[in-house]
């Protein structure tokens, strides 16, 4: 789902969970320049560890005019991570999800858990794919944990790799727990044995 100058949110009823799937309203839940749709880097930002590769904007989209492709040649690690950081409540529920296409290496999608300033968790939860055929359509969802008070979305590989990424989203999601069981009252005297 692509903003172009507008906000809001969509309510989608699952069969199971229902998920608030938003890219941005008044509580500002955006990662910023998600579908790259400026033609720029805006808000987006490049590492490798050895100083190899590069992001760059490309016309080859998920969707839309614009992604971003990744072309690092380096033997390590490399990142591409929003500088726009979301505050959460511990045990918020949230979904991650983007458009990637790779053709060599893998991309993961992960979500960077802060405490008060500072990196607490390089990943709260996250998806990968491996290089394979064509755009794919990757998410997951996860549960903040107790110490994290904003989070960020980042995009990590390794190695050689050449991918494409589009459509980054993380939007609030409601997190269905079972109801509670009954309280058992009561003890058992004897070992139950089955026949």
């Amino acid at each position: 789902m692509r903003s172009s100058g507008w906000w809001g949110v969509a309510l989608l009823m699952m069969a199971g969970p229902q998920l608030l799937h938003c890219q941005t309203d008044d509580r500002g839940w955006s990662v910023g320049n998600s579908g790259f749709e400026t033609g720029a880097l805006d808000g987006w930002t490049w590492w490798s560890r050895t100083e190899h590769g590069a992001a760059t904007v490309t016309r080859e989209a998920g969707s839309g005019t614009y992604s971003i492709r990744i072309d690092h040649d380096g033997p390590r690690d490399w990142a591409f991570s929003s500088e726009r950081r979301l505050s959460v409540e511990p045990g918020t529920g949230l979904r991650v999800s983007a458009r990637v296409r790779v053709l060599s290496g893998h991309v993961l999608l992960a979500v960077v858990g802060v405490e008060d300033g500072e990196v607490r968790w390089w990943d709260i939860g996250s998806v990968r794919q491996n290089a394979t055929e064509g755009w794919h359509a990757i998410e997951t969802t996860l549960e903040t944990p107790v110490n994290v008070d904003e989070v960020f979305v980042r995009l990590v590989g390794s190695g050689d790799t050449r991918a494409w990424i589009d459509d980054v989203e993380l939007a609030p999601y409601r997190i269905q727990r079972p109801p509670p069981k009954p309280r058992v009252n009561g003890f058992a005297t004897e070992r139950i044995r089955e026949r």
